[in-house]
């Protein structure tokens, strides 16, 4: 089976995930240098203080105004300080942003830094070594632990992300120094600027993505933009370059067929923004993203019309329930859901046919590689769930990008 990541640029840098023959999971980033704030590290000035909500809000690089919680960050990195112990007006502080402005609502900073490595999360604040859930070998987690705690800083903790399982330990120990060496030279050249500078900027969203993937089989990555083939060039040479993916520069103008046409880009992407999605057995889904949450309602549709049934009915709704569940998870990561989503099944009436389901949909959720947690199923039968927010959904992001070549 051939895992491709397939890159080209439309209103930002789109990214496929390309596996059997079919898109998995689309990515719609910002260009290098646009809009890429998250991960970001800045020194931030202290604006405003709002006491009632106990929050501040800090100015970083660009004139960006940022909500800074004061109950959630009680270690403030200061550079320039009233009284260096409680945030005042005026301060300077180090600051990471770490979710997107969203409409009305402000990017969110914080003084918990982050940086992240291909197998370790590097947090400040954070005591000493935790790993990713997805991670059960006991005596593999014992191992690294011995491994590195010996390279462990007193105000810096980590996370063993999912990727560094079985990785040899002498590659963790590697990028955990790394991390800390960078980490240190942050905090360094802060003491030397004022405030509203960027001390860090992250690596592109779609260098991330392939750096990840990379750990799961990747077999090659495919653009017809000269310069992300550049770029996705360069970065292989300096920090993969062991690594047996092939990287290939597709020739538009020399192929009667586009790259999006060969790999069905541009119908996926349109796919992913309809709001109903047919399934093979006639049953559909309508998917409906709202201010608060997603509603996802499974109908029978076409499965059951006319139709006798050599099973019970309740097993008969199962199956359509199945169907339902795994193209709900596939239709969640290649739209980019998160936050609360509510899925509404067919009603089954028996209580083993429900616990069956729920625990497919659990199965389903932990191969997510975003953190998805399935909740419970309520007395008015709707499933609950929570996707952590990583990137705006695809629809926002399609949306807004739309609206901004508008005007």
């Amino acid at each position: 089976m051939k895992k491709r990541i397939v890159l080209r640029r439309e209103f930002g840098i789109v990214s496929a995930l390309w596996m059997d023959g079919n898109v998995e999971q689309l990515d719609v980033d910002a260009p290098p240098g646009e809009n890429g704030m998250i991960g970001s590290i800045h020194v931030g000035r202290v604006r405003n203080i709002v006491k009632n909500i106990k929050a501040a809000f800090v100015e970083v690089a660009g004139g960006q105004m940022c909500y800074y919680s004061l109950e959630q960050n009680p270690l403030p990195i200061f550079v320039k300080a009233a009284n260096g112990k409680q945030v005042c007006q005026d301060d300077e502080i180090v600051v990471q942003i770490t979710k997107a402005g969203v409409k009305t609502k402000e990017p969110v900073a914080e003084s918990e830094l982050s940086l992240n490595g291909r197998y370790i999360v590097l947090i400040r604040g954070k005591k000493g070594i935790s790993f990713s859930k997805k991670i059960e070998d006991e005596t593999w987690k014992e191992g690294a632990r011995e491994a590195l705690q010996p390279h462990l800083q007193k105000d810096a903790g980590i996370i063993v992300r999912t990727n560094a399982y079985d990785a040899p330990f002498s590659v963790l120990e590697q990028e955990l120094r790394i991390l800390y060496e960078a980490y240190g030279s942050i905090l360094k050249k802060a003491c030397y600027r004022s405030g509203k500078t960027l001390l860090y900027a992250p690596e592109p969203d779609y260098l991330r993505t392939l750096r990840d993937t990379v750990q799961s089989g990747l077999d090659e990555i495919v653009t017809d933009d000269a310069v992300l083939y550049g770029q996705i060039t360069d970065y292989w040479k300096q920090y993969e370059a062991e690594s047996q993916v092939k990287i290939t520069l597709y020739d538009s103008a020399s192929n009667a067929v586009s790259l999006s046409q060969v790999y069905g880009v541009d119908r996926r992407m349109q796919e992913a923004l309809a709001e109903r999605v047919w399934l093979k057995s006639g049953a559909y889904l309508v998917i409906q993203p709202t201010e608060a949450l997603t509603v996802v309602d499974v109908n029978s549709g076409k499965a059951i019309a006319g139709k006798s049934f050599k099973t019970s009915i309740d097993e008969t709704f199962y199956k359509l329930n199945l169907e339902a569940a795994r193209e709900t998870m596939h239709q969640i990561r290649l739209r980019n859901l998160s936050g609360i989503i509510l899925i509404d099944f067919i009603n089954m009436r028996g209580r083993e046919w429900k616990d069956r389901l729920m625990e497919e949909l659990k199965s389903l959720a932990w191969k997510d590689p975003v953190r998805t947690v399935v909740v419970d199923m309520t007395k008015l039968n709707l499933v609950e769930m929570t996707r952590k927010k990583i990137k705006q959904p695809l629809h926002e992001w399609v949306r807004e990008s739309q609206n901004a070549a508008k005007r």
